[in-house]
């Protein structure tokens, strides 16, 4: 590329992508779609429990968990709580929304964990303090979301619950809170990750700066994320080390020049993973590849793929390549390998006109969590003789699923578009 660096010419142009999960929570209905089923009351004192319309989420299908703590002696929980099955050894996550109006006499309300070293959660707890097993929500009308990961289960654990706890300090009155979304999961249970194929910050031809800004959203209008990224080289290697992200409820953050800001590797081109705990609420993210020196800046859009988005086919229409480099296109084409294990990968390049094959296949080994890049793909793939605005390219993965992309750019210009990815049909035996 003329205008940009060689390396990473042609990435894909790109929308937002969003990810949830869903996984597994031990809690039954920690949601109270339509009742309070399945938790039982823990009781010092008196009170009221409801099931409310109010939902942590406002949907109207749904609703929470309703506790009026109404004791008239000071210093009583009125608190319902679930058992589960838990296993020595594992470590688990566990939180929820809580609301709790404002103007309430003082009290304590709160998500609590324990282990028991027995089946059915009676008796004392082993293991846990308060500290560390318990999340207190503070009076302000509105749901906050908090959560805790990594509660390992002691020695002797048999089984675990989860309080939700409406404690009042003093005499007389009444403290009402609800609970939604409370859940409990083995560590990692709901982990989920968006990819970024390729991202850069390097020098490259004519003095230019190519580097890739990243934009980050926390969609939960509750909860804080906390987004582990990680940044892998070029050749498959792990540059840097993983960096915590941290957002506040509905908070979008720019990070400029990612690659060398938040990571410190600069001159160097690699994929991003973004990982983060789902309960949290989802997140949506998005990279610019691009010249910000350059009057115009050149560049594209670079999405943050979901895992469903990796795929072992593809194929790209409008592959160009010119075999005058000072005219015409050239198309790059690339992937990343998100499996701990080696994968080949194979492009095959055919004319759209007829379908016969141009040039030789590329076969190459991408290295677990290696990227890399296929620059001027009809010359590499002997074709560069050729010159073409309509080529067909085939991509295939063997191994595991791996992201895809591809894209043409201006040899003149140094303009480039994406030439989107699509599903391909298995080949006729």
């Amino acid at each position: 590329m003329n205008r940009i660096a060689q390396a990473l010419g042609g990435i894909l142009f790109a929308g937002s992508i969003a990810a949830s999960a869903g996984a597994q929570n031990l809690l039954t209905n920690g949601s109270f779609h339509s009742d309070i089923s399945d938790w039982s009351p823990s009781i010092q004192g008196t009170g009221i429990t409801a099931f409310s319309s109010l939902d942590a989420d406002g949907s109207p299908a749904s609703g929470s968990l309703q506790t009026t703590n109404t004791s008239s002696a000071a210093g009583q929980n009125y608190n319902y709580r679930q058992c589960r099955g838990a296993v020595a050894g594992a470590p688990y996550d566990f939180g929820g929304k809580v609301r709790v109006a404002l103007g309430q006499p003082t009290g304590i309300f709160y998500i609590l964990l324990n282990f028991y070293a027995n089946a059915t959660c009676s008796g004392s707890g082993i293991g846990t303090s308060d500290a560390s097993s318990r999340l207190d929500f503070t009076p302000s009308g509105a749901w906050q979301g908090l959560s805790r990961t990594g509660l390992v289960a002691p020695l002797g654990t048999l089984s675990v619950s989860v309080t939700l706890g409406n404690f009042k300090a003093g005499a007389g009155g009444a403290t009402t809170v609800l609970f939604d979304d409370i859940f409990l999961a083995v560590t990692g249970a709901f982990r989920a990750t968006l990819t970024v194929p390729v991202a850069a910050s390097i020098h490259g031809a004519n003095g230019t700066f190519f580097h890739s800004d990243l934009w980050i959203l926390a969609r939960s209008f509750t909860n804080s994320v906390a987004v582990t990224a990680v940044y892998r080289c070029f050749g498959g290697v792990n540059c840097g080390t993983g960096k915590t992200v941290t957002l506040a409820p509905r908070e979008s953050r720019l990070i400029s020049d990612i690659v060398a800001t938040l990571f410190g590797v600069p001159e160097s081109g690699g994929a991003i993973e973004l990982s983060w705990d789902t309960f949290n609420g989802s997140i949506t993210a998005r990279t610019r590849l691009f010249t910000p020196s350059s009057p115009p800046s050149y560049g594209f859009g670079v999405p943050a793929e979901p895992s469903t988005a990796a795929t072992a086919r593809a194929v790209f229409i409008g592959v160009a390549g010119s075999a005058d480099p000072s005219k015409g296109f050239r198309s790059n084409a690339g992937a990343y390998n998100p499996n701990p294990t080696s994968v080949t990968v194979i492009f095959t390049l055919y004319d759209g006109a007829t379908g016969a094959q141009l040039g030789s296949p590329l076969i190459r080994v991408w290295a677990p969590f290696e990227a890399a890049q296929v620059s001027n793909a009809t010359a590499s793939l002997g074709a560069g003789a050729v010159t073409t605005t309509n080529a067909v390219l085939v991509a295939t993965a063997i191994g595991g699923n791996v992201f895809f992309y591809a894209a043409t750019i201006d040899n003149q210009s140094g303009d480039s578009f994406n030439l989107g990815i699509s599903a391909d049909e298995p080949p006729v035996p």
